[in-house]
């Protein structure tokens, strides 16, 4: 039964199989194709690039026969002009934009993991194809060693648990035997040397960028087994993809395995099975899984902590609001005990004005540019001459009110409260002199 093909979250179905037309759902992220500059080294990058080129609609049986074809140019296109870009000091103590891009690129699953597996794959490839058709054209010798820099978490960092992938032209190999005790060297030295300074390498990178790398039980994790023959096998039959596998440091190859002119096969010592590539691609993969779930964690402690520093600034907020609430019912039951005893003794007089108690804490200035000071406590309890002034006028029963307007309103509305209480023009403005002089 045949794989579902893979769908990233931005609805872009996997590099083997681009659609015709963009994700049928309006609004939806990626909706449209990315512009040639944005395009990345990535899933995501060969998806939106065969969207802009297209398959030749016209005669979809081109497309369907040379697909392969078509996805290697395309990895060649966003790979092209890489080796000569002068950004290879990107990378001098941190993982190169390229490694985060495709990181972000694919969801953090199963299928994002499989589809960045085949995406790395299908690279590799390339430039095996390329190498062996350089050797072809011009009857030269190539010779490729690629190590990556991640191993299942807990692995040793030791040649010996580690694995090189080493282009070799297979003509070559099967001609000149002599050279297999150099050739497995130099794998030995690349892994001893190179291999294992790219994996630490890549641990510090990992843990600078606060990745949390799983420990995994050591009986899980071996040694490789000293091969029966110098050369192994091709991966697959007819190819020029050879494995080669560490041995401890300091240990020759041809020391430990005899060269064979008529074979290159491993024996019954194997080192590790298809069973067992099997199940070290499935460790590698849980291994990647269980750092996604690291940093979800992460993301979730920090999401938890906002929410209670949160619920905290809203719990003060609101005790905040309900005394500023209980200030202005106490401002309101004043008034009211104010218009009552002013009814009591006058049932004629006019209402006090109604102010409110945040005008109290509002400065003003007087046209001179001069701030206006609040009265003392003791000048609105006291104010003799206020008192005597509004005696001699018959007008004692607007002191209540007087005291409430110096109490609650900026000096510069008194003039308008105490038109309120409708008295005649001259008097309104000696008892406006008269309460500035005393209380100002």
């Amino acid at each position: 039964m045949s794989r579902a093909p893979f769908t990233h979250f931005w609805g872009a179905p996997d590099i083997r199989n681009p659609p015709v037309a963009p994700p049928a759902r309006d609004g939806y992220p990626g909706r449209h194709p990315l512009p040639f500059h944005a395009l990345k080294f990535n899933p995501l990058g060969l998806y939106d690039l065969r969207r802009r080129l297209g398959i030749l609609k016209q005669d979809p049986s081109i497309w369907n026969t040379y697909r392969r074809q078509f996805l290697a140019g395309d990895i060649a296109w966003l790979a092209s002009g890489a080796s000569d870009d002068n950004l290879h000091d990107q990378g001098f103590n941190t993982f190169f934009p390229e490694l985060k891009a495709l990181r972000d690129s694919l969801p953090s699953d199963d299928a994002g993991y499989t589809a960045r597996g085949e995406f790395t794959e299908s690279a590799r490839k390339v430039i095996w194809d390329l190498a062996t058709m350089l050797d072809r054209t011009l009857g030269s010798t190539t010779m490729i060693l690629h190590v990556p820099g991640t191993t299942v978490p807990g692995t040793p960092l030791a040649p010996e648990y580690l694995r090189a992938s080493v282009y070799l032209p297979p003509a070559f190999i099967h001609r000149h035997p002599e050279t297999h005790p150099a050739i497995a060297q130099i794998a030995q030295s690349f892994l001893e040397f190179v291999g294992v300074a790219t994996v630490a390498t890549w641990v510090a990178n990992a843990r600078r960028e606060g990745w949390k790398l799983t420990q995994t039980a050591s009986n899980t994790i071996r040694p490789n087994s000293a091969p029966d023959h110098l050369i192994p096998d091709p991966k697959q039959p007819g190819s020029s993809h050879y494995i080669f596998r560490g041995l401890p440091a300091g240990r020759r190859p041809d020391d430990v395995t005899p060269p064979s002119p008529t074979s290159t096969r491993y024996g019954s010592e194997e080192p590790l099975s298809a069973e067992g590539d099997a199940l070290l691609t499935a460790l590698e993969r849980v291994a990647a899984l269980e750092g996604e779930v690291h940093l979800l964690h992460d993301l979730l402690d920090s999401t938890t902590a906002e929410q209670r520093n949160s619920i905290r600034e809203l719990t003060q907020l609101q005790a905040q609001l309900n005394a500023a609430e209980a200030r202005e019912e106490g401002y309101e039951e004043e008034r009211r005990e104010l218009q009552r005893h002013i009814g009591s003794q006058n049932p004629r007089s006019p209402a006090p004005p109604t102010y409110n108690a945040s005008s109290q804490a509002t400065p003003t200035r007087s046209r001179g540019g001069t701030p206006f000071a609040s009265p003392s406590k003791t000048s609105v309890a006291a104010l003799p001459r206020t008192t005597e002034f509004l005696k001699a006028h018959g007008l004692l029963a607007h002191l209540p009110a007087i005291r409430m307007m110096i109490r609650h309103a900026p000096a510069t509305k008194w003039f308008q409260d105490i038109a309120g209480f409708d008295l005649d023009e001259l008097v309104a403005e000696e008892l406006l002199e008269c309460l500035t002089q005393e209380c100002l």
